[in-house]
């Protein structure tokens, strides 16, 4: 294999963890929504759907966050290179995911616990917007002439297996542990393990070399403003309809399916596992098909299957007599 060929492979495997870690903390959370709403949003009194609407919200506030840190870390990024941006992120998201595995809930220190989890919510919105550019720029900027949306694919392919990785790990302990024991301390241990996961993911961006498109960035003509403006625009464009969806069904669902289909907590963990493992399986296909018929017809396919498929799948879930979950 050429001096090429692996540092291509090893920004790929370096960007990937990663990638997987940040996306797994954002899988865990929205696993176990139902119990973070009952420990850290829901006081003596308080409503159960309340409770969960709260632990959305802080949810929410990350995204919120995520495009300052995708601005901020951007911005450094190219100033002084694309590997500090990614040890920097990593090792605050990997802090921040560990730190709410130590939390103390509401009823240990009151309404102290609710701010401190959305505090953290914020630091991980602010490493994920940088870890979303950061990790494809790596990728790409390394990636084999004719090879940049195979490669460029493995981002959000990662992202995929992060949020399959949460499913997984939270269905795993709600077959191992008893209901009371999920609730009182096994909730803390997928976050917690955020913390070697995160540390390994550090030592490979270590070895990681800069990307040869940052060492030559100083001899590359700029764009007009008014050309990257546009292609800022279509490119959030082209993203909203993946996004909004591929959250409400592989994130919220769990949720939805436990609060309004009456399905157990392992039932709709089982689904959300199902369901990412589709999302998944088409990621690394559709950037090798770009590679080779080009981006355009990739991502307008995605973009209109997406609007076609949603409405029928959500008069679905809202029909309890078509529900397996509920008919199991």
């Amino acid at each position: 294999m050429t001096l090429q060929g692996t540092r291509s492979r090893r920004a790929l495997f370096a960007g990937s963890v990663g990638n997987f870690i940040e996306w797994y903390e954002f899988g865990v959370y929205g696993s176990f929504a139902t119990i973070i709403a009952a420990r850290f949003f829901t006081p003596e009194g308080g409503g159960a759907v309340e409770g969960l609407v709260k632990t959305y919200v802080s949810f929410a506030l990350a995204f919120f966050f995520r495009p300052v840190g995708a601005a901020l870390f951007g911005r450094v990024g190219d100033r002084i290179g694309r590997r500090p941006v990614l040890i920097l992120v990593i090792g605050l998201m990997t802090v921040s995911t560990a730190l709410i595995g130590t939390l103390p809930t509401y009823a240990e220190i009151g309404a102290f616990a609710p701010w401190l989890l959305t505090a953290l919510r914020v630091l991980q919105g602010l490493s994920a917007g940088g870890e979303f550019g950061g990790a494809v720029s790596v990728m790409t900027e390394f990636a084999p002439a004719g090879r940049r949306g195979l490669y460029g694919s493995w981002q959000s392919f990662t992202v995929a297996l992060g949020l399959l990785g949460g499913a997984g790990a939270a269905a795993l302990l709600a077959s191992v542990l008893s209901p009371a024991q999920l609730e009182s301390w096994g909730w803390r241990l997928p976050f917690l393990s955020a913390l070697p996961l995160g540390l390994g993911a550090l030592w490979l961006r270590l070895r990681l070399d800069e990307t040869p498109a940052f060492r030559r960035a100083e001899a590359v003509v700029r764009p007009p403003a008014r050309a990257v403006a546009r292609a800022i625009v279509l490119g959030a464009g082209r993203v909203m309809g993946w996004a909004a969806a591929g959250y409400t069904f592989l994130v919220v669902l769990p949720s939805y399916l436990q609060s309004s289909l009456h399905a157990s907590f392992r039932q709709a963990l089982v689904a959300t596992v199902l369901a990412n493992v589709g999302f998944a399986a088409t990621i690394v296909p559709a950037g090798w098909l770009s590679d080779r018929v080009g981006r355009r017809p990739v991502m307008l396919t995605g973009a209109l299957s997406v609007v076609a498929l949603a409405v029928p799948l959500l008069n679905l879930l809202q029909d309890e007599s078509t529900s397996t979950v509920v008919k199991g």
